[in-house]
This record gives C-alpha cells, structure tokens and sequence, in this order.
C-alpha cells in the first residue's frame, strides 16, 4: 500500500493520533480498538499499522484500483463513511473490518440500548477519531453533545481508557442557529459556575468577555468544554489535551482537539474533576501552519 500524503499540516495532525494514542494504550489485556472515518487513501490507518497498533495482511483478491485487498490481523477497526462511493471501497479493500455506511452520530444514539447491553460490539475501543469533513453539528436531531454523552457512558461500561480526537471545519456562515447558541451557552454556564472559578479568572484574564471571543476560538471553548463535562459526569479525568488550527485561503480553516482520558474508577467525584479539568478548555491553541 502506499501512503498518500495530502497536506503536511494534516500529517501533522495524524501523527499527533499516533503519539497520542500510543501512550493510552498500554497494550495489556485486551486488543487494540479504534473508530475512524477513514478517507479512501486510509491515511490514517496506515499510519497506525506503522506503528504496530493494527496490522494487516494481502489477500489474493485485488480493488477496482488494482491493488491487494487487506485482511485485518491485529486490532479492532470500526471504519464509518457516508459518503457511498468511498464506503464500498473500504468495505472492499478492508476485511476483517467493520465498515458502517451510517452517520456516526446517528448511530450511536440510535443504537444506544444495543451497545450498551453487548449485542452491538462497536464499543469498547481505545481510541475514537472523529474527522468532519462537514459542520460539526449539521441537525438538532443528533447534536454533538449528544454524541459525545455517549461515548463516554460506553467507554465507562468497560473501564476503558480512551483517546479522543475531534477535527471539523471552521464554518460559521454554514453552521446553524442552534450550534452557535450552545458554543454561548457552555461558555455562559462556566462563568457562571462557583465551582469553575478558575475557568472563569482564566478567561477573563486571557479573553475578557464572551463577544469578545472571534467564532473559531468560541467554537473551540466551547466543544471542549462539552467533552471535558461529559467525560468527568463518567468519571474520566483529562491526562493531556492539545488543540490545533490549520488551513486557510484556498485551503478549508480546520480545528482539532485531541484528548486522552483516563478512568478514575469509583473513587472519583464528578464535580471534583470538572472543577480541574475544565481549565483545560483554555490551553493555548497552536497554528500548525506557523510550526512546519
């Protein structure tokens, strides 16, 4: 297989997954487990073989490309694409994989009672990739918030540590009402919050005021403290965070957050770790264009 190179600022990105992913999992115990929204190259795929996390074997049979297909023989792949021609591409290349033609949002709230009582074994897995190519939140039916209650409420089922990675574009005329009243409202509730007093002296300290805030940096704020509430109401505390921006001009403005989580298990205490980790929504955000 080749690896396509596309953007050096998005393999930038994909070998932060690497990094990140390599020091949650501890490959102990269980098979490592990974959801992704592969692109037809499957660049990031590849580059988790690289590594060692996943492996796969030429079979005999060949793509509409002319290349081998590829069976699975290490590691747990759960590969979501909607877009139908790309879809039937990696359900031939890939075997041994499991390849949803679904919104991933979609899925998983719709499937919730399913995944949670074992007969529908997407979860658990150690690392979650969620690259938008499109808005972030495209409907109320299946908001993002949503989406992310139930990952880690799949996650603490198991116990299981996880990577967490969330890229989208930056698209303000596009996004609707309903998003850019949840990015004001997240934000409002932390200033707001006795229990968040650091959040709120950082802010004002770094920003001053919630319209002071430029869309891209409210956006930002505001996702990660919806990750950061979710996962301490599952009592999953934050290990490491780092954010980035990418694009721009003729190239589509991006953002991506990548965390690691790790369970706390029984002896941790929701507000406790919302009130530390919630600081965290504010780390500084790095331009990948102006460091490669």
């Amino acid at each position: 297989m080749t690896y396509t190179h596309n953007s050096p600022q998005k393999d930038f990105i994909r070998n932060k997954w690497i990094e990140f992913a390599k020091e949650i999992y501890d490959g102990k115990g269980h098979t490592f487990g990974i959801i992704t929204f592969p692109a037809e190259a499957m660049q990031d795929l590849y580059l988790f073989k690289q590594e060692g996390l996943i492996d796969w074997q030429e079979v005999e049979t060949t793509s509409k490309d002319g290349q081998r297909n590829y069976k699975i023989v290490k590691g747990n792949v759960r590969c979501f694409e909607k877009k139908t021609s790309v879809f039937n591409i990696l359900t031939e290349k890939l075997i041994e994989a499991k390849v949803n033609n679904d919104d991933f949002c979609a899925y998983v709230v719709s499937n919730y009672s399913r995944i949670m009582g074992g007969s529908d074994k997407t979860f658990p897995v150690d690392v979650v990739n969620l690259d938008f190519e499109a808005r972030l939140y495209p409907n109320n039916k299946y908001p993002i918030d949503s989406t992310v209650k139930c990952i880690f409420e799949f996650q603490k089922k198991h116990k299981r540590d996880i990577s967490l990675f969330l890229t989208w574009p930056v698209v303000e005329n596009d996004d609707i009402a309903e998003y850019k009243d949840l990015l004001h409202s997240v934000i409002e509730t932390n200033l707001d919050d006795p229990s968040a007093l650091r959040f709120k002296e950082s802010f004002e300290n770094k920003i001053g005021t919630i319209d002071a805030l430029e869309y891209e940096r409210k956006s930002i704020i505001g996702v990660a403290k919806i990750i950061i509430k979710k996962a301490s109401q599952n009592l999953y505390t934050l290990s490491k965070a780092e954010f980035y921006v990418y694009g721009g001009g003729r190239q589509q403005r991006m953002i991506s957050l990548l965390y690691n989580f790790k369970y706390s298990d029984k002896t941790g205490q929701e507000n406790i770790i919302y009130s530390n980790d919630v600081i965290n929504s504010l780390v500084d955000v790095v331009d990948v264009d102006k460091i490669i």
